[in-house]
């Protein structure tokens, strides 16, 4: 067996023991499974498109995601990051944080 590998402060680094087990080899998926998967997309966006060129394949796709809402939080979470869970409303020397769960409450009322 080899030797495991040390990081720079001296512990060992655990993550080449990471095999994952039966139904979940673990890990990320070979990347030329991801570029497989890629051009197969491309295809197939190429045919609905009725284009050649990757560029317009693209913005067509981005055009019909964001005449939906759907469409647009997906672009938005992509493009932008989630947005954060809480706010820090400054004020003193230690910011407040609020949890906007706490503010704002998503469920129906029986009566709607």
């Amino acid at each position: 067996m080899k030797e495991p590998k040390k990081t720079k402060d001296g512990k060992i680094d655990k993550r080449s023991f990471n095999r994952g087990k039966k139904g979940n080899k673990g890990g990320r998926p070979h990347k030329a499974l991801e570029l497989q998967a890629r051009e197969q997309i491309m295809k197939a966006l190429k045919t609905l498109y009725n284009t050649e060129v990757d560029e317009v394949a693209k913005t067509e796709l981005v055009g019909q995601l964001l005449e939906h809402s759907g469409g647009q939080l997906f672009l938005g979470g992509h493009i932008f990051g989630k947005p954060t869970d809480k706010l820090e409303l400054g004020g003193g020397e230690e910011p407040i944080q609020i949890k906007l769960a706490d503010l704002v409450s998503f469920k129906k009322n029986k009566g709607e």
